[in-house]
């Protein structure tokens, strides 16, 4: 019985939390955090027609945003846009090539460790799979453009 009651009890207060949550208020704190976070930075986002637009954020009012594109403001309606991409940057790469080194210079010492006097081939097998290994996970870690949700929609 408390079982039954506990998922009553659960299911009423998801009911009622989302009959409370509004789309546009959702959209404005999503937007309001967008400008926060990432006033002055690249951003590139989709407008109708699949055209990509890239631009420095310069601000974010109730319609629209402001970019600066080649150092002139350009203003861009944001009702149909979804998704603001931040994509990677020159800092992102070389956390990667970093990752990529230790995971070289880690699989070298395995190596050493693993087997008793290497050769030279076993030793450049082992550093380079490490380092490739390591590097794509980086890769697919750290070096992909952050996607920005900003349609107002909950996920649950």
């Amino acid at each position: 019985m408390k079982k039954h009651l506990l998922i009553l009890i659960m299911f009423l207060a998801y009911g009622a939390a989302q009959s409370n949550t509004s789309i546009d208020a959702i959209r404005k704190i999503r937007l309001d955090n967008l400008e926060r976070n990432y006033l002055n930075k690249t951003i590139r986002f989709y407008i109708p027609g699949s055209i990509s637009v890239e631009g420095e954020l310069l601000k974010v009012t109730d319609k629209s945003f402001i970019v600066s594109e080649n150092n002139s403001p350009s203003t861009y309606s944001h009702e149909d846009v979804k998704y603001v991409f931040i994509d990677p940057s020159f800092n992102d790469l070389l956390m990667v090539f970093a990752i990529s080194a230790i995971g070289g210079a880690s699989s070298y010492m395995g190596a050493l460790i693993l087997k008793d006097k290497p050769d030279a081939a076993f030793k450049g097998v082992a550093t380079s799979a490490g380092a490739g290994i390591a590097g794509l996970f980086a890769k697919a870690g750290f070096y992909k453009p952050i996607k920005i949700d900003i349609s107002g929609e909950a996920k649950i």
